[in-house]
């Protein structure tokens, strides 16, 4: 498993991070990076690796205006069908696939769980993996992000490794970015959906 923290400032967002991989209950690999800052969006998942992996190289349609509902309509449902397409799955109700995401769409936070299900907190912190449930207590003692992933790795067997911290801005993008990135990923769309 993992833990990923972000915490949302009026000016940025924090997101710390662990690099340990397991399996079972092996630590398989120190070092992996689970937070990618994608074309449109970034996105920490936690869970299984195969899924992790298929988000990094899967396309995704470019946000529309309205970050939480692109994430509830569009991006849930895509992760979903990812999860759905892994060799484990039978089908969408025999699949072993579990996973949780922290994603950042036009500057706007939000958690992303396996059954589809969008949460956005009032109060900006955000935790998920095995190790969440640390993290989130101690976000809400005064812990940054960093201090609240450190108390985390030292508490939860599956957090380990290095731990980073990256900053996304909380700036939304402009209506004219937004309208010339929605052509692209438009062309891109037809492009993919015709070959």
């Amino acid at each position: 498993m993992t833990t990923i923290i972000a915490k949302a400032y009026p000016e940025t967002i924090v997101v710390s991070y662990d690099s340990q991989e397991t399996d079972g209950n092996l630590k398989s690999n120190i070092g992996t990076a689970k937070v990618d800052k994608l074309k449109h969006f970034t996105i920490g998942v936690a869970g299984d690796a195969a899924f992790a992996s298929a988000v990094k190289f899967a396309y995704f349609e470019t946000p529309t205006s309205n970050a939480e509902e692109w994430t509830v309509n569009y991006l849930a449902p895509r992760l979903r069908e990812i999860a759905d397409g892994l060799p484990t799955c039978k089908s969408h109700d025999d699949c072993e696939v579990s996973y949780s995401a922290i994603v950042i769409v036009n500057g706007e936070v939000m958690a992303v769980d396996d059954h589809c299900g969008v949460q956005k907190n009032a109060d900006g912190n955000y935790a998920i993996g095995s190790g969440a449930h640390f993290a989130i207590g101690a976000l809400a003692a005064g812990a940054t992000t960093e201090q609240a992933l450190k108390i985390a790795s030292e508490r939860d067997i599956y957090t380990g490794g290095e731990l980073h911290t990256i900053e996304v801005s909380a700036e939304k993008a402009s209506p004219f970015e937004r309208e010339l990135t929605n052509c692209f990923g438009s062309v891109r769309a037809l492009y993919e959906k015709n070959k």
